[in-house]
Order: structure tokens, then C-alpha cells, then sequence
């Protein structure tokens, strides 16, 4: 797993504030519960807070792709299972993205993902409380991969059925945007 101190000095880690929204702490208690979430079920999730997009407007395609080419290039999640997950929290937008890994399809199916942002996320991040909001979407995740995760994930074993690397965005607008997002 990486540290929240790798992540100071420009190395690996699972929590990417370039903007600094959220204090050492913060980034230092996500970090952990990332870790966490890593260890005890092999899943791979990262969090990612930026203020916004270059170019603005509401164009919900422009950030669920961002989104999937981040998810992308970083690689998250394992290879042979596609077991990565990605909370991207665009702050100034008001946007939330999550992507999966097409292995997370049945863990974390996308309604469950919306249903989890509406309750537990979008009512912090509304308030201006993106830690609090960013720490429950995580521990909620946390608890879900610890009930259903394939045990294969945390051993290393292919359980006959690797999947593909496509990807599946869950996205929530809590205050503006338009189009599939379900604002709040």
C-alpha cells in the first residue's frame, strides 16, 4: 500500500489533492482508509480532488471522460481482475465521478453507487464539508468490497472469468450540471 507521505513528495499514493482542499490530516485519514481498503480485500481505490476542469461549462461527457482516462493511465486496479475504483471530486464544478473497473460491476453496481452518493456524500459535499463527505463515499465502499469482494482479489488467484478493461462511470451533480447525472 502507498502512504500519504509518498504522496507529499510527488510519489505514489492513493489520495491526489494537487489544490490542497483538504488538510495533511485529512488526506493523512483517507489515505489510511484507502490503504485499508486495499489490504483486507485487494481492491485498488484512489481519491482525487481538483477544483475544476479547464475550459468550464456543464458538459458532464468532458468530466466522465477525464475521469476514465485518469483511471486509465494510472492503472488502478489489478490487471486480471479490473478491480480499481476512482472518486473523483471536481470541488468548484460541483461534480462527483466514481469509476470502476468492469470487475467492480457486481460489488458496486451502479445504482448502488448512486444510491451511496445521494446518501452518504452529496448532502456533506453541499455544505462545503468534502472531507466528511469524501470519508463516508469510503467507508461506505470499504464496508461493500469487505461484504462481496471476490477472495481471489486479495490472494492473487484468476478465478477463470478475468475481465475486460472497460470501464463504468457512476457520476452525481450536487448543484448544477445536466444531462444522466442525477442532481441533488
Amino acid at each position: 500500500p502507498r502512504s500519504a507521505a509518498a504522496c507529499r513528495v510527488g510519489e505514489a499514493s492513493w489520495v491526489c489533492d494537487p489544490g490542497g482542499s483538504l488538510q495533511r490530516a485529512a488526506r493523512d485519514e483517507l489515505q489510511g482508509a484507502l490503504d485499508r481498503i486495499y489490504t483486507r480485500t485487494g481492491a485498488e481505490c484512489a481519491v482525487v480532488v481538483l477544483e475544476d476542469l479547464q475550459g468550464g461549462g456543464d458538459d458532464i461527457i468532458r468530466f466522465r471522460q477525464f475521469g476514465t482516462r485518469l483511471f486509465n493511465i494510472w492503472g488502478i486496479g489489478s490487471a486480471t481482475h479490473n478491480n480499481g475504483v476512482l472518486l473523483l471530486l471536481f470541488r468548484d464544478a460541483r461534480r462527483l465521478e466514481i469509476v470502476t473497473g468492469l470487475g467492480m460491476s457486481k460489488v458496486l453496481p451502479d445504482q448502488w453507487l448512486l444510491d451511496m452518493q445521494l446518501r452518504h456524500m452529496v448532502p456533506h459535499f453541499k455544505v462545503g464539508d468534502y472531507l466528511t463527505g469524501l470519508r463516508s463515499g469510503v467507508l461506505e465502499i470499504e464496508q461493500k468490497l469487505r461484504d462481496c469482494s471476490n477472495r481471489g482479489w486479495r490472494d492473487g488467484s484468476v478465478d477463470g472469468n478475468p475481465s475486460s478493461h472497460a470501464l463504468l462511470p457512476a457520476a452525481t451533480s450536487f448543484g448544477g450540471g445536466s444531462g444522466r447525472s442525477t442532481q441533488a
